[in-house]
């Protein structure tokens, strides 16, 4: 337990540190052809963490696809498990 939470707080320094270091850096940044959707002098820092995000965001369906198919399962075989139990085989 003490070891996550040493580990966390050693990736967020190194986090700060990052963006600390890259404070003054800025780009320009597109999303489209032309000039209808630039964005002029965005620090560096904002825009990886809005790619992180994004990222984040487009996992969620994935996950949630995984634990809904693993819950499915773990129903259709304790219902299985629940039949056979309540109505043995007679030889």
């Amino acid at each position: 337990m003490p070891w996550r939470m040493i580990r966390f707080l050693i990736i967020m320094s190194v986090v700060i540190l990052f963006i600390g270091l890259n404070s003054g850096n800025r780009s320009d940044i597109s999303f489209w052809f032309g000039n209808k959707a630039d964005f002029h002098d965005v620090p560096i820092f904002v825009s990886l963490f809005g790619a992180y995000v994004l990222g984040a965001i487009s996992v969620i369906p994935f996950a949630l696809n995984r634990s809904i198919s693993k819950f499915k399962k773990r129903k259709k075989k304790d219902k299985s498990k629940k039949e056979s139990v309540e109505n043995p085989k007679n030889s």
